[in-house]
């Protein structure tokens, strides 16, 4: 069952994807930052030896994300169901 989790809800970010309005075109800016494109797809998870593992993420008590596994088939660990 594939998960619906949101990892796109991130606070004060914003997401500019220059589209340039033409009437029955779209252009879109092809600059690509890969450092940010690295860091939100490595954000909900952790580097096992040469693989991924998906991690809760979800904020602790002392403000770092969560490194437990989520519950299968959803996107949060036991804890923060």
């Amino acid at each position: 069952m594939p998960s619906t989790c949101d990892y796109t809800s991130t606070p004060n970010h914003t997401i500019d994807y220059g589209l340039e309005f033409t009437p029955g075109v779209a252009r879109y800016s092809n600059e690509i930052d890969f450092d940010e494109a690295s860091r939100e797809w490595n954000r909900n998870k952790k580097r096992v030896g040469q693989m991924y593992l998906y991690i809760c993420g979800e904020p602790t008590a002392s403000g770092r994300p969560c490194q437990r596994r989520p519950k299968k088939g959803g996107c949060y660990c036991a804890q923060h169901t």
